[in-house]
């Protein structure tokens, strides 16, 4: 059982975001290569393509890649409205810094994976990039009172850190499984596990019966602006309007 959805269906919210902005025609990808980035990469291209956007280019480069020249000649070439990197943060990181080199200016980068690392690594370079978290102010399911007193006491701020929502909420997960359980044997908490259905931090939770992911479970859409992570989609959660073009690519 797992608390979030596939990873093919990662960055849904944002592209639903881009098609009803109707602005955004082309994306190129770029993919790190592990099993998770992969994965992402290869659930974003179709779920793009069945809106409408087109793909200009899209390459998946070594873990660990120092030199991103060929694959950066190759997007500037390209020009695609939107950079769409499947990635953990050191990758972004290192790619982000080497486009400047290259006077690369996509009117938006979007980083799967990017949070208070990621900015302070690229500073003002950060400046309107988009990403996803799994929880930020403005969602308004579950507990938060009792979200924000474990945070404040363990002194985490989760606005920095994009997963520390799927890190409680199994938390919640298994203290309804175990309320609700016949017993603590360990064939009575599967199956009270399976029945699971509630509405923890992260929206609704159930779990799909076959592969056992959270079939409500959706990363928002997330745009770093001025310092600052904000929600901004789905839109009525978002706590900042999306920025688009990037007016500091």
């Amino acid at each position: 059982m797992g608390v979030n959805n596939l990873s093919t269906a990662w960055s849904e919210n944002y592209l639903d975001l881009l098609a009803e902005e109707k602005q955004v025609k082309t994306i190129g990808y770029v993919a790190e290569d592990t099993p998770h980035t992969r994965e992402v990469y290869e659930g974003a291209i179709p779920n793009a393509e069945k809106r409408g956007f087109k793909t200009v280019f899209q390459e998946i480069a070594p873990a660990g890649t120092m030199d991103f020249t060929s694959i950066l000649l190759k997007l500037k070439a390209a020009d695609p409205d939107v950079i769409y990197v499947s990635n953990f943060i050191p990758f972004g990181v290192t790619l982000k810094k080497q486009s400047k080199e290259f006077g690369l200016k996509p009117r938006e980068w979007h980083f799967t994976h990017a949070d208070k690392a990621f900015s302070d690594a690229l500073g003002r370079d950060a400046n309107h990039i988009t990403t996803e978290f799994n929880w930020l102010p403005g969602l308004p399911y579950g507990n938060l009172k009792k979200f924000h007193e474990i945070l404040k006491e363990a002194n985490v701020n989760p606005e920095e850190y994009m997963d520390v929502a799927f890190h409680y909420s199994p938390l919640e997960i298994a203290e309804v499984t175990i309320e609700k359980a016949e017993s603590l044997e360990s064939d009575d908490l599967l199956k009270s596990l399976k029945s699971v259905h509630f509405e923890s931090i992260i929206g609704p939770t159930q779990f799909e019966p076959t592969q056992g992911y959270n079939q409500f479970a959706k990363q928002l859409a997330v745009q770093y602006i001025d310092g600052k992570y904000y929600l901004v989609y789905p839109r009525k959660f978002a706590t900042h309007s999306h920025i688009y073009p990037n007016p500091t690519p």
